[in-house]
């Protein structure tokens, strides 16, 4: 059994290479694991696509089945095991949220990703959907998400001139044909900008006490008007979202500290431990305390030859690793 003080490993992103540029695209080879074959985060985002094979990608609570076609994104903090992953074969790409800022942008994150000059589509790739299902990208798309990745993957290899702007243009492209697949039904083209608002006066006040109310009073609209526009552009309304960043607060209080869950209830802004126990619980399936504990086992490192394939040992907390045939480290 774990112990309290054990905790979820967590990757970091190792800007060891090319002056630290946050991009990495890898091909995923039958049976070889990137990262960790059990359960892990990571401080960056991952994503799959896979082209060939089938396996499944183990989350706490759901197990998504993966085929070829489809493209699952993991966020910052989630956790998830790939160690079921099997025969899959496809692409990975690494990416931290800052890749999408343009270098003289005020350097301020945020979990919606709304500072940094990042797009106000961005949003939607980091906000809610904690665990969610997979996109299966049509037949007649795959082609288009193939060339996406080899031109990552070539612009990265080469380094020609301006490369790491193209870089940035293709995964915009990428991230743009993935919102696309994923927005909501009736979705607007253009994310207003009471949205990105919206997200600003969220991400900013979400440990105070924070209704609908408040919001429409920071951004200067009706209640009526604000609950109409973020509903229409991004299928949640104000109240779901304010709870979806509250909840992603708390995973990572309780996944990185000791705090007991009435503490991670009150600085996450909900006031009411019991209240905060039964919306974790609706969310994810467990209360707080049997999620923390789902995650605190440390992996035992798997034998050289153990099923699976290669293992990278060094990403837990000492460092990178070769990539090999390319003299380049990642995590």
């Amino acid at each position: 059994m774990p112990t309290s003080r054990e905790r979820l490993p967590t990757v970091p992103f190792r800007r060891t290479y090319d002056g630290g540029f946050p991009v990495v695209v890898l091909r995923r080879e039958s049976r070889t694991h990137v990262h960790l074959p059990t359960m892990h985060a990571h401080r960056f985002f991952s994503a799959l696509y896979a082209d060939g094979g089938t396996g499944t990608l183990v989350l706490p609570q759901q197990r998504i089945d993966i085929a070829p076609g489809d493209f699952h994104l993991v966020g910052p903090g989630e956790p998830h095991h790939t160690g079921e992953l099997g025969a899959v074969v496809g692409w990975v790409l690494e990416f931290t949220a800052d890749v999408l800022a343009q270098p003289e942008a005020e350097a301020l994150s945020g979990y919606f990703g709304t500072g940094c000059g990042r797009p106000p589509w961005f949003a939607f790739l980091r906000g809610g959907r904690f665990g969610a299902p997979k996109v299966t990208v049509p037949e007649d798309l795959r082609a288009r998400f193939d060339g996406r990745f080899r031109a990552l993957a070539a612009e990265l290899r080469e380094r020609g001139f301006a490369y790491q702007d193209a870089v940035r243009a293709e995964l915009s492209l990428l991230l743009v044909d993935l919102t696309r697949l994923s927005a909501p039904a009736g979705a607007p083209a253009k994310i207003a900008p009471l949205v990105a608002e919206v997200f600003s006066v969220i991400d900013a006040r979400y440990a105070e006490p924070l209704s609908l109310k408040h919001v429409a009073r920071a951004v200067g609209r009706s209640a009526s008007h604000v609950t109409h526009v973020v509903r229409q552009q991004t299928g949640l309304t104000v109240l779901e979202w304010i709870q979806e960043r509250r909840l992603d607060e708390a995973r990572r209080r309780l996944r990185d500290t000791d705090e007991e869950v009435a503490i991670v209830a009150e600085r996450v802004g909900i006031g009411s431990a019991n209240h905060f126990i039964r919306l974790f619980q609706r969310a994810h399936g467990l209360s707080p305390g049997a999620w923390r504990r789902s995650l605190l086992a440390t992996p035992e490192e798997a034998p050289a030859d153990a099923p699976g394939g290669w293992i990278d040992r060094s990403v837990d907390r000492a460092g990178s690793r070769a990539l090999p045939g390319t003299g380049r480290t990642v995590t």
